[in-house]
């Protein structure tokens, strides 16, 4: 089951691939039960970021001045949550090379070879959830972010 560490992994993988790239139409698996939803608009960049088991891939307009900061400032963008179940990942793919589980597809539309960023799941554990956010609730610093506050929490409420 991917963890902490390979959440983060993938979220600096999809910041590399999708760095400077412009992204147009979704598609979703017919196998997948997972919502299907629609991008902020028909053109948008990717940015992702992780926290423990849950990564977080920001879809913005890529009309936006600045692209990185635009959801913060009124622009329009979506935030997808996803879990990655035992088996998930993303993967960057030819859009004709396509892979069997490949569940959610996120296509370029800038010049050069079509492409596609996917969520790939072998085992369909894996969840996405338009609109949401990290689950911060009941929850203790991030091991990778925070780490000195980690291991003060970690030794101060847990028993040695």
């Amino acid at each position: 089951m991917p963890e902490g560490p390979e959440l983060h992994l993938s979220s600096r993988f999809i910041n590399s691939v999708c760095n400077g790239r412009i992204f147009g139409p979704i598609t979703k698996s017919d196998i997948s039960k997972n919502s299907k939803f629609d991008p902020p608009s028909e053109r948008y960049v990717i940015s992702a970021t992780s926290r423990g088991k849950e990564l977080k891939v920001t879809l913005t307009d890529s009309a936006s001045k600045d692209k990185t900061k635009a959801h913060l400032k009124g622009g329009k963008s979506l935030s997808i949550m996803f879990t990655f179940g035992l088996a998930g990942k993303f993967d960057w793919l030819k859009a004709d090379e396509l892979e069997k589980h490949s569940h959610l597809n996120f296509f370029t539309c800038d010049e050069g070879p079509k492409m596609a960023l996917s969520f790939i799941d072998y085992m369909r554990f894996g969840k996405w959830s338009p609109g949401a956010d990290f689950s911060l609730k009941d929850r203790g610093p991030c091991v990778l972010f925070d780490y000195d506050n980690f291991r003060y929490c970690f030794v101060n409420i847990v028993p040695l």
